[in-house]
Parts: structure tokens; sequence; C-alpha cells
């Protein structure tokens, strides 16, 4: 049998990549239990560099470049092909019969169903949390969106009026992944934010990147602060990609 042919390589291209990155050892991923995790490079390092994505089952980094769980074994072990599978599924020894292959495919298959069913709902949330902030903000002219502009070098002289895409919410909650999540998150900060509309090729706000505000800083974003982490004051929610 030739490796092609090998039984294990479906199953190794359908183990979570969330729990092969656990198996590895790979740390300091967030949010954690999220679909999208960014953290350092296990290999390269490089804050933000890397991330797994556990709808589509995948692994990426900037400058390591990226692959299903086999080639993150590989990255992460240093090794071959061969050697990132037998790590996964054991050394194949016997040859599996035909029945438990078949019930082992249907299984992976009803799996990865599952996960795109979750992902897809994840997303429909995400996108009306999203569309519900964008109605709560204001218009952004003669709010402290045009200051904090202004000190980007945007100035009334530059930008006479601001674009319909941007407003402003005088008090929006920063949230975080609660403890062990299962869907759950807790605030940490809540102030202005500069609330811009992410639309998707039709028209229709899809997603919304917000800049949380504090004109008494220099770059007049927010500093903030949780677990002895400085977080970024900008976030994007709902459905961005393409947008």
């Amino acid at each position: 049998m030739t490796l092609r042919e090998d039984p294990r390589l479906a199953e190794a291209r359908a183990l979570p990549i969330g729990e092969v990155a656990e198996r590895l050892g790979i740390a300091g991923l967030k949010p954690p239990q999220a679909i999208e995790r960014v953290g350092p490079c296990p290999v390269c390092g490089g804050r933000d560099r890397f991330g797994i994505n556990t709808a589509r089952n995948v692994f990426n980094c900037r400058h390591c470049g990226g692959g299903d769980a086999i080639a993150l074994v590989g990255l992460v072990k240093g090794c071959d092909f061969r050697a990132a599978l037998d790590w996964l599924m054991g050394a194949r020894e016997v040859e599996t019969d035909p029945a438990e292959l078949a019930r082992r495919k249907a299984a992976r298959e009803k799996e990865a169903r599952q996960r795109s069913r979750q992902a897809e709902a994840a997303r429909r949330n995400a996108i009306a949390q999203a569309r519900a902030i964008w109605h709560d903000s204001r218009p952004a002219e003669d709010s402290p969106v045009r200051d904090y502009l202004a000190r980007r070098g945007l100035t009334r002289a530059r930008l006479p009026e601001l674009p319909a895409c941007l407003r402003f919410h005088p008090d929006l909650p920063y949230m975080v992944p609660a403890e062990g999540n299962r869907g759950r998150w807790r605030e940490i900060h809540r102030g202005p934010a500069m609330v811009a509309l992410v639309q998707a090729p039709g028209g229709r706000g899809s997603g919304i990147h917000r800049t949380w505000l504090d004109l008494d800083q220099p770059k007049g974003k927010a500093v903030i602060a949780h677990e002895g982490e400085t977080l970024a004051a900008k976030k994007t929610l709902g459905s961005v990609k393409g947008g």
C-alpha cells in the first residue's frame, strides 16, 4: 500500500486542529476555544504571527506557511510527512478491516458537518451582534471620532465630511472570553469607540471594526489592560473577509 492509499491519511487530516495543537504543546493561542486563535509561532516566534482555524481545520504562520494537522506536526517536530503521520496516528502495522474504514469515514464526515454547522451558526451570530452595535451607534460627525482622526492626520481640512461608514458609540463594552469560555464572554472595559462598517460585496453590512478611544492618550486610543497584558484597542466583529 502506498502512502497515498494509507487509510490513516484521511483520519489524520480530520483530527481537530485544536487538539493537535494541544498535543504538540502549542500554548498562548487566543481567544481560547474560539474558531480563530492566534499567538506566537512555536517555531519562528513572533507575536500574533501564527493562528489556527478550527472550522477550516488548518493552521497558518505568516513566516513558516500553513496546512493541515499533518503539516503542523511536521513543522513543530521538524520531521517529514511520513514521520508526522506516524506521530499522529501511530505506525501502520496491520491492514484495517474495510467495514471499520467505512465506519471511520462516516464518523469523520459527520464531525466535519457538525463543525461546519457550528462555524456557520457562530458566523451568523457575530454578524447579528455587529449589526446591533452599528445601529446603536450615532453619526461620527461632531463626535470624538473627529478628534481621533485629526490625531491620525485626517484633519477636517483633509477630510471635510466623514464617510457614512464611520460612526461613534459612546459606551461600547470590550469583551474577552470568560474562563473556560463555553460560549461565555465577560466585559473588561467600557468606553467611547469609533465604529467602522464592513460591507459585503452586495452592500449590506456584514461586520464592524471597533477602535476604543481615549483622547487623553497620545495617539487617542484607549489603553486596555487585562491580566497583566495590554490588549489591542482595535477589534473586528462579524464577517469581514472580502468586505
